[in-house]
């Protein structure tokens, strides 16, 4: 393909506010398991399908102060999004994230210290940028029972995106004094994925949902609220994470003129002057 031009010497073709996401990453399919006793291990299956270049992000949940969060050795090592805990140590949360190899082990054990309830899930993600998987979070710390009453506003910080057609993943862990069960009442384009109490009254409760993104820049505050408990929360870990997917089109393409054509910086055509 070729494109008339004006000679120049040197320029700039095209520029973008943000770059182009060939498509929104998809979850493919996803693992779930809770343990409503006070383990220090726990053994998530592999997602389904799962092949080389897959995104897994494995996200826990705890009903109190955990530490030392390990994940398994694997030949493709785990990257650690981050690990925080409530500064009153009534609850934890921690993400990890991985690209598939091409032999991937069946499942995954991560380990940590002081025996907690907790709840694990795994999703599984297709049409990412391997190299830069992740491409913006935000993480929201919140202790006490908000005046006794559960049934208040989980408030999440936005994040800002560089690239469009990013795919943002919720995840909420709570320690209930009164026995949270689910939440409700999130942003009107986001899925469900997980929402359950891991341990029954007084347990800690999670969420996983996902939200797309088809544009790029601020997301704003997002909310979700939580339902039926008799009490209040001791603690709460509210966290966004922005998938990224395939770069599309350059957010600019640098020339410099020759004799008889214009060089694109990025190697992918040549402009011919006329």
């Amino acid at each position: 393909m070729t494109f008339a031009a004006a000679r120049v010497a040197h320029g700039v073709i095209a520029r973008r506010a943000a770059r182009i996401g060939v498509a929104l990453p998809v979850l493919e399919s996803s693992t779930h398991s809770d343990n409503a006793s006070g383990d220090t291990s726990k053994l998530i299956t592999k997602p389904s399908g799962t092949v080389q270049n897959d995104l897994l992000l494995a996200v826990f949940s705890w009903d109190a102060i955990v530490t030392g969060v390990i994940a398994p050795s694997d030949a493709v090592p785990w990257i650690e999004v981050h690990q925080t805990v409530t500064s009153n140590s009534h609850a934890t949360a921690a993400l990890f994230y991985k690209i598939a190899g091409g032999a991937e082990p069946s499942d995954y054990t991560f380990t940590w210290t002081n025996g907690q309830q907790i709840g694990g899930w795994m999703g599984r993600f297709s049409g990412i940028d391997t190299a830069n998987p992740i491409n913006a979070r935000s993480i929201v710390v919140k202790d006490g029972a908000d005046g006794g009453n559960f049934d208040v506003s989980f408030k999440f910080t936005g994040v800002v995106t560089d690239i469009t057609n990013t795919l943002l993943v919720h995840a909420i862990a709570t320690g209930a004094q009164g026995g949270n069960t689910s939440f409700e009442n999130g942003p009107a384009a986001a899925t469900i994925i997980v929402n359950d109490n891991a341990g029954g009254t007084g347990g800690v409760t999670h969420l996983v949902a996902t939200e797309p993104l088809t544009g790029a820049g601020g997301t704003g505050s997002r909310q979700w609220d939580g339902i039926d408990a008799a009490s209040g929360v001791n603690g709460r870990i509210n966290q966004l994470i922005t998938i990224t997917p395939i770069e599309g089109v350059p957010d600019k393409l640098e020339f410099e003129a020759t004799t008889d054509n214009l060089l694109l910086e990025d190697g992918s055509g040549v402009l011919i002057l006329e």
